[in-house]
């Protein structure tokens, strides 16, 4: 453009151009049109014009060529993408737009950023785009005519800055003046100005609203008008601020109708207001509403005071009673109640616990309140139930019988009930509170009472913990001093077994040495009535004296069987065989008096016993038996089988045979039953017993593997059982061989003992039977003997001797000659060192006890 500086003008800008490259092809090759278009492009001074062609190639008048600074000339007949990247991407859908719809695009002020400059810049036009057509109608290009408003819209853009600054002050000095009045008569505070004669000259609304009055009602009056009952103390307040003394924090109660309390608290300032002169021309008054402070406060309080009394308390009646008058006090209720969550089979069960705010008799005449759908929730533990007035509520008055509340309750409409739940979930129960009036209850309410209902369950929660630990402690003290008598029970019955034990040891030592006694009185008083040449009366002294001590003998093995250390030869036993070859003697020993009744069937099987044992217990029984009828009467004596499956007691699990002894006596009573079997125990009277006949029967049966029960009652009569094990198939007496010398009562006999008397007694008796006797004083002198070449053809050894027993000696006389006969005296025996495998005499013994030990048949010895 010519008159430009730097613009090399459009034509010599055509003829500058290639043509031959460019898809139009040079000007004179140009449809007509667009050759006229082109010549208006040129002929455009005062705007700007381009055109773009096929594939947006851009041609532009002089008046274009400034605004694309650097890119003229080389932008003129080059496609746009090329020249205008920039633009590309807002210039591209106009463009594309026209080519598609044909129709004009127009667009004013529209911002496009150029490269003008070193740093480029953002320019505005009024744009138009337009299809340019070929003869036959078709879009040949695109006819853009641009006029640049830059400098316009910047300078409108000033413009209207600085106007809407200037309308931001005034805006901001109305807004503050319309915030400045808003908040006065908005504020939560109540604000006043009064003149010097006390007339409100200004109010906010929240001070009209406490007065009950209108804003506008209280300008131009008197403030004892608008407030009757304002107190003298007020208006000494008043004489004082306009004096010119200002008033802080006063505090002011008054009635207020809509507040659920009835009351409201406020605290209000009352400042001076001085004119220009320093005069007192008024006061300003600000009033705040402090009861909800207040009320929280005292809440607070309470809460507090509860917290305290409830951690202090533990009896759940007056744990509750205190939670319910708490409630109360708190929300305002004219009543309150808590119900504890006792729950029948059907549901719905409910004891009143507590009640404030009425007496009990309001609620005598009422059942307890069931699982409706009002007071479902809290009994589940749904949530919070809070009603303006309930007998709106859709849940209520859906029950029969009653519709509602029962004839004669008490006026509800406000309504708040809260479940009280314990931390794992579960209902304690409910707190329920009402007031006659409606909407007394807020949600403040709702909050101070869910603290409350939280302390009342710990508070419940931790008195039941005390009680399961009270009801515990007694539990266990209960435990305690029964486990005490178990043990001092246990420690009498081990001190009794020690005794018994004791006893028992002391008997056996006992018996060792009398029976060593009665050996060579028994042997030598039967030696002396063996004699022809003694006269009547020296036999009947000597037949006294030998029954004497053959009873000696017999106490001795009663001794003996209580201390279970009497030596058996355990054997099969028909015990019903032996009770019927018994019955002769029971009855010539019971008397004509006692009727004896047998009940002994064949064919059961063996009992392991010592025969003569047996027949000993059988006869104490019986006489024991008597003795508990002294007016006559039956006794019954049965033999049965008895197999015990499991352990009762003293009995292991096995087959037995039960011998029973059972009269029609007097009986004992439990004191009497508990101790009979006890040696020394007989309530025979001093003289009639010795208190060994139970205690040998029972020592018997527990040496034999057995028991002895006994069953009384008084005057009914009483019941002795022997149980003794059955005997195995396969027990046999032990086979020894018998040298016939000795069957024949003639041969060697080894005779030791280490009592001097018993072994010149025995050996005066083996004499006599016709035997050759060799003696020693103990067990190793009689091996030096046989070492010395001695060959007895029996041993008669004592079995307790010092260094060496009998049974170890007649074991180690086993090996070195199998054929010796042996026998073992013994006048007390160590169960445990005696071998079964040697037949034993016991002592005392007289002669011919002496020659059926040596000549027997061990061949029969079980």
């Amino acid at each position: 453009m010519s008159g430009v500086q730097g613009v090399v003008p459009i034509e010599e800008t055509l003829a500058r151009v290639d043509w031959t490259a460019s898809p139009l092809g040079p000007p004179s090759g140009w449809p007509a049109s667009l050759r006229t278009l082109m010549d208006t492009i040129r002929a455009a001074r005062a705007q700007i014009v381009l055109f773009w062609g096929p594939d947006h190639v851009a041609l532009y008048n002089d008046a274009y060529a400034p605004s694309i600074g650097t890119k003229h000339p080389a932008a003129f007949g080059r496609p746009a993408r090329e020249y205008w990247a920039e633009l590309w991407d807002d210039l591209e859908p106009l463009l594309r737009g026209v080519y598609n719809t044909g129709e004009t695009f127009s667009a004013r002020d529209r911002p496009f950023y150029i490269e003008r400059g070193a740093e480029g810049e953002t320019v505005y036009f009024d744009v138009s785009y337009s299809a340019a057509r070929l003869e036959d109608g078709a879009i040949g290009g695109v006819l853009c005519i641009v006029s640049e408003t830059t400098k316009r819209v910047l300078a409108e853009r000033d413009l209207r800055e600085r106007e809407a600054a200037l309308q931001l002050r005034e805006q901001q000095a109305r807004t503050q003046a319309d915030q400045l009045a808003a908040i006065y008569q908005a504020s939560p505070v109540g604000l006043a100005v009064l003149d010097a004669d006390l007339r409100y000259v200004r109010v906010n609304d929240m001070l009209a609203q406490w007065n009950g009055a209108p804003a506008e009602a209280h300008v131009g009056r008197r403030i004892s008008e608008m407030i009757p009952d304002l107190s003298e103390q007020a208006s000494a307040l008043f004489r004082r601020v306009l004096a010119g003394e200002p008033v802080w924090g006063q505090e002011v109660v008054g009635p207020t109708p809509g507040r659920p309390e009835g009351v409201s608290v406020w605290r209000e300032n009352w400042v001076p207001l001085r004119d220009a002169s320093g005069s007192v021309s008024g006061i300003a008054v600000s009033c705040e509403d402090v009861t909800e402070e207040r009320l929280a406060q005292r809440a607070v309080e309470t809460l507090n005071r509860v917290g305290i009394a409830l951690a202090q308390e533990h009896d759940l009646e007056r744990l509750v009673q205190l939670v319910t008058d708490a409630g109360v006090e708190l929300s305002g209720a004219a009543f309150g109640a808590f119900f504890y969550n006792v729950v029948d089979a059907r549901g719905e069960s409910y004891r009143l616990y507590a009640l404030s705010g009425v007496s009990r008799e309001a609620f005598d005449g009422f059942p307890m309140p069931r699982n409706t759908a009002i007071f479902a929730p809290t009994f589940e533990g749904q949530g919070i139930v809070r009603s303006d007035d309930i007998t709106r509520d859709d849940r209520y008055g859906r029950n029969a019988p009653g519709k509602g509340m029962p004839k004669g309750h008490l006026p509800v409409r406000s309504y708040l009930a809260l479940p009280v739940m314990a931390r794992d979930g579960a209902v304690l129960g409910g707190l329920f509170f009402g007031h006659p009036d409606a909407a007394r209850f807020t949600a403040r309410h709702e909050q101070l009472l869910s603290s409350l209902a939280g302390q009342a369950a710990i508070a419940i929660e931790n008195a039941r913990l005390l009680q399961r630990v009270r009801e515990a402690n007694e539990q266990l003290e209960k435990r305690v001093e029964a486990r005490t008598a178990e043990l001092e029970e246990a420690h009498a019955v081990l001190r009794q077994s020690q005794k018994m034990e004791a006893m028992g040891q002391l008997t056996g030592g006992v018996a060792h040495d009398f029976n060593n006694l009665l050996t060579p009185i028994v042997g030598n008083l039967d030696l002396i009535c063996m004699r022809e040449d003694i006269d009547a009366r020296t036999r009947r002294l000597v037949d006294a004296a030998l029954q004497s001590a053959q009873k000696a003998s017999a106490l001795v093995q009663r001794l003996l069987a209580f201390a279970r250390r009497q030596p058996l030869q355990p054997m099969a036993v028909d015990l019903s065989r032996l009770v019927n070859d018994m019955a002769g003697l029971l009855a010539s020993t019971l008397g004509p008096q006692i009727r004896i009744l047998l009940d002994c069937p064949a064919g059961l099987p063996f009992a392991l016993a010592d025969a003569n044992q047996v027949e000993m217990a059988l006869l104490n029984l019986s006489v024991n038996a008597r003795d508990a009828m002294p007016d006559g009467g039956t006794l019954t004596i049965r033999v049965a089988r008895g197999d015990v499956a499991g352990d009762q007691g003293d009995l292991a699990p096995g087959a037995y045979l039960r011998l029973s002894v059972t009269d029609t006596g007097q009986g004992m009573d439990a004191a009497t039953l508990a101790r009979a079997v006890e040696p020394f125990f007989s309530t025979k009277g001093v003289g009639k017993g010795t208190g060994l006949g139970l205690s040998m029967v029972h020592g018997l049966a527990s040496q034999l593997g057995g028991a002895l029960q006994l069953e009384s009652h008084r005057d009914r009569g009483t019941s002795a059982t022997l149980w003794l094990p059955v005997a195995a198939n396969d027990q046999a007496a032990p086979h020894q061989a018998v040298s016939p010398r000795a069957a024949n009562g003639a041969g060697l006999v080894l005779l030791v003992d280490d009592e001097d008397a018993v072994r010149v007694t025995t050996r005066e008796m083996l004499a006599s039977l016709g035997y050759e006797v060799a003696e020693a004083a103990s067990a190793p002198a009689a091996l030096r003997l046989i070492d010395d070449g001695l060959r007895p053809d029996m041993l008669l050894s004592d079995h307790m001797m010092p260094d060496m027993t009998g049974t170890q000696l007649a074991q180690m006389l086993r090996e070195r000659l199998p054929a010796t006969q042996i026998v073992i005296m013994s006048g007390y025996a160590d169960l445990g060192s005696l071998s079964p495998l040697f037949p034993h005499l016991p002592k005392p013994f007289i002669r011919a006890d002496l020659a059926r030990a040596l000549q027997r048949d061990w061949e029969d010895v079980a």
